[in-house]
């Protein structure tokens, strides 16, 4: 066995260990992302139906035929307001969950091509050595 096979070995063993930290670190991004979005989606909903039945009082108490449809208009702008702003909390929390784990992936694909180049080094130089040692023989 050549001397640099079990640093080889250690090395590859410590892009494997590196690797499975960054996935490690990718999926509780994930799962970080989708907590907050599944919060996102139920305070939605609350806002939503609590929205609903109060637009449905304030309808129902209307007292002329004019004011249900002058009421509407009134009602209908604070749904937009909502809708506006969970499209912003969805962008947010998409953009931070695509940010972490592009960064991640951005620093592990350059770690491990810088890894990889040195493992081939010092393979290569194994078996240069090798070979003039095979030829002294």
């Amino acid at each position: 066995m050549f001397p640099t096979t079990h640093a080889t070995y250690e090395q590859f063993a410590n892009v494997h260990k590196a690797n499975m930290e960054a996935f490690k670190t990718m999926t509780q991004a994930a799962l970080a992302g989708t907590e907050r979005l599944a919060s996102l989606n139920l305070d939605a909903a609350r806002g939503l139906l609590e929205a609903g039945v109060g637009n449905a009082s304030v309808l129902l108490d209307a007292k002329a035929l004019q004011d249900p449809i002058g009421l509407q208009n009134l009602l209908v702008r604070p749904g937009y307001e909502q809708i506006a702003a969970y499209s912003r909390r969805l962008y947010e929390i998409a953009s931070e969950a695509q940010t972490t784990i592009a960064t991640v992936m951005a620093e592990r694909l350059a770690d491990t091509g810088s890894k990889a180049a040195s493992v081939m080094g010092q393979a290569t130089s194994a078996i240069a050595s090798a070979g003039k040692l095979r030829k002294a023989a």
